[in-house]
């Protein structure tokens, strides 16, 4: 009796990103599906000889490519729709700092307008959201914008500022008239020496992330 023989591999790339977006399922025989569950192969080429009711193969291919993958989203408004790329993600998190001049995180995103009405201009907001931050020295932040498609209005630039509360509006801007126009932000936040001992923070964290929604057009 003759045998189909099936000889395949699966291997998934990070294309750049700082994680994972790929991921594959197989199942080399689907007559023993029932009782043995999932079947998952590494990298490694692997050869198995197909039964009568054959094997399934499941390939779910990420945005790793693309200029943020994971990290895009899009907002309708009743003026259009935004779409908000974030380097990396929307979420800053950090511990074990020391006390420096220099930034110690700097997250850019970018804010892309599309108006499908065009007499209605398309607002937006955003809030940097404190998630959790145990530092007893100040955390402080600085905004600067980029009216990089030169339409709208863009936030104003924030001079360096502490972090206070759960949850702090960095501003609003808006699109007008717009055809895939960008506004293009970058957040810093420090942790700078207060000349004073700052030892309590040691092992202390922070978590934030950026939040962008769309407000309704006028």
């Amino acid at each position: 009796m003759s045998r189909t023989i099936l000889n395949f591999t699966a291997i998934c790339d990070k294309a750049g990103r700082p994680n994972n977006q790929d991921n594959f399922w197989i199942c080399p025989d689907l007559s023993s599906y029932a009782a043995t569950g999932t079947v998952t192969i590494g990298s490694s080429s692997t050869e198995v000889a197909l039964t009568e009711k054959g094997a399934l193969l499941v390939v779910a291919d990420g945005m790793g490519g693309m200029s943020a993958g994971e990290d895009n989203t899009s907002i309708t408004s009743n003026a259009g729709v935004m779409k908000i790329v974030y380097d990396g993600g929307n979420k800053i998190t950090a511990t074990k700092l020391l006390p420096n001049d220099e930034a110690f995180a700097t997250k850019v995103f970018t804010v892309t307008g599309t108006n499908t009405t065009k007499e209605i201009s398309m607002p937006y907001e955003v809030k940097l959201v404190v998630d959790n931050n145990t530092f007893k020295s100040p955390i402080s932040y600085t905004l600067t914008g980029v009216n990089t498609g030169s339409n709208g209005t863009i936030i104003g630039n924030i001079l360096e500022t502490n972090i206070t509360g759960t949850s702090i509006t960095l501003g609003r801007g808006s699109f007008k008239n717009a055809s895939s126009k960008v506004h293009t932000y970058t957040l810093k936040l420090f942790y700078k020496d207060t000349n004073t001992d700052q030892s309590a923070d040691m092992g202390a964290n922070i978590k934030v992330h950026i939040e962008v929604t769309g407000t309704k057009g006028a």
